[in-house]
């Protein structure tokens, strides 16, 4: 088939469909064992080549890419197997020809390929865990493919995460793609003890994500970033150990501080960042003091989260509660006082949305200050925005109720004009939910 010009039926039965403006397509799968967190790939072995690779291959006919793909998996492997989703693409010249491949997650099924085993270009297909994959296969493109997209459960597409989940998400995409590069970098990595347990984290992060927990997702994610410390090169240490002694002068308090900073005077990080390479006791001390450092930090974080987490769930139900009491008085009002002059339900509505216009004045200028906030104290904002109107809502009718029964006497207290002044007042003037979120979040909190 030329590479110039209009393509043209050959005599293989290929069409047109095969290369696009130059450029030959095909399709292929990672496919995979099962869906659990210790997953097997498979890679075949081709007979005229001698070479390991992913199943892969060229559409006849018709066929479109992904038809094609399901197609070559199943010839390949010799099993039926499911589509859960596209993963993406790798390029590389073959014969001088850019060839582009475009690849899906699958799964294997239960049932033996009918076409199997006439494929006599397949001498061996084995069923290897990413590691032990990317150490055999043989072509750099599928090796660097199989490093960025082989490294964590494959699931198949589900409905958006809750907002809460949204950083949980980057960081997991983050890691896979943290960890891949420094397994692609030296293949002797990929069988390293610390590429193995980083991988199990990640995976155990990912299926916590799914299973939308999210603190068993950062936990694992956090060992995950601890393993990751033993691949890193003496150059890459040093840079994480400045920046790891940094943040526990800044956030670690109390013994957690105490501790770490007594670590970090074992080492002779200054010196040791002018070198260009340690010495093996070195990288290793320094190996230890900043995992033991990351976990203190991971814990203290995962501390605060959870407080956070514990105040929304409260801020939640008395949002609830005092929604509901709001509208009960509302009710009472409107059964039992209706036509007096000073707690009619007209004057009242008029007291509750003065007071909650106040309230939502003060979201507005919370709000604006939020790119300054703490990420904890920000976690807390919507909850915060919610409550607020109807805080001063019912600020404004205790104050109105306080003005009322002469404890305190203010002349014409009983105009409608004042009390919607002072409901606005007592609206905009709440300030009790804000206290609680810098207890919460405080960082000189006493901690055991």
């Amino acid at each position: 088939m030329s590479s110039s010009g209009p393509a043209k039926q050959v005599d293989s039965g290929n069409t047109p469909s095969e290369r696009v403006r130059g450029i030959e397509l095909a399709g292929g799968g990672l496919v995979w064992d099962d869906m659990g967190p210790r997953s097997k790939v498979a890679i075949v072995h081709r007979a005229q080549y001698g070479d390991w690779t992913l199943p892969k291959g060229r559409p006849n006919g018709n066929e479109n890419i992904q038809d094609t793909a399901v197609r070559e998996a199943q010839e390949e492997t010799g099993w039926e197997v499911k589509v859960i989703r596209l993963v993406g693409s790798f390029a590389y010249s073959k014969e001088g020809v850019p060839k582009t491949v475009l690849i899906w997650h699958m799964v294997r099924g239960d049932l033996r390929y009918a076409g199997y085993p006439k494929n006599e270009e397949i001498r061996e297909v084995a069923w290897l865990s990413p590691s032990e994959a990317l150490e055999r296969l043989t072509h750099p493109a599928e090796k660097e493919f199989l490093a960025q997209h082989g490294f964590g459960q494959p699931v198949e597409r589900q409905d958006a995460l809750p907002e809460e989940f949204d950083r949980l998400a980057a960081a997991v995409r983050t890691s896979k793609v943290q960890l891949a590069s420094m397994i692609a970098r030296t293949p002797d990595c990929a069988n390293a003890w610390w590429a193995e347990a980083a991988q199990r984290s990640v995976q155990v992060a990912d299926a916590c994500l799914r299973a939308k927990d999210i603190d068993g997702g950062w936990i694992a994610l956090n060992q995950a970033e601890r393993f990751l410390i033993f691949g890193m090169r003496d150059a890459e240490l040093l840079t994480r150990a400045a920046t790891v002694s940094a943040e526990v002068r800044s956030k670690l308090t109390g013994w957690r501080h105490d501790a770490a900073i007594t670590l970090f005077t074992s080492v002779k990080l200054s010196d040791w960042m002018k070198k260009s390479e340690l010495i093996s006791d070195d990288r290793s001390l320094l190996r230890d003091v900043v995992t033991q450092s990351l976990a203190m930090l991971h814990e203290r974080n995962q501390n605060v989260y959870q407080r956070v987490r514990l105040v929304r769930r409260h801020l939640r139900y008395l949002v609830m509660v005092l929604a509901t009491l709001l509208a009960c008085i509302m009710a009472l009002s409107m059964a039992i006082a209706r036509g007096h002059p000073v707690f009619n339900p007209g004057k009242l509505l008029s007291i509750v949305v003065a007071g909650a216009v106040g309230g939502a004045v003060s979201s507005m200028y919370q709000v604006s200050r939020l790119g300054r906030a703490k990420i904890p104290e920000a976690h807390l904002q919507r909850l915060i925005t919610m409550g607020r109107p109807l805080v001063g809502a019912a600020a404004g009718l205790f104050l109105y109720s306080v003005l009322q029964s002469n404890v305190i006497n203010l002349p014409n207290k009983d105009e409608l004009a004042m009390g919607l002044i002072l409901g606005f007042i007592a609206g905009f003037s709440e300030r009790f939910v804000l206290s609680t979120v810098s207890r919460v979040t405080a960082q000189t909190e006493k901690e055991n």
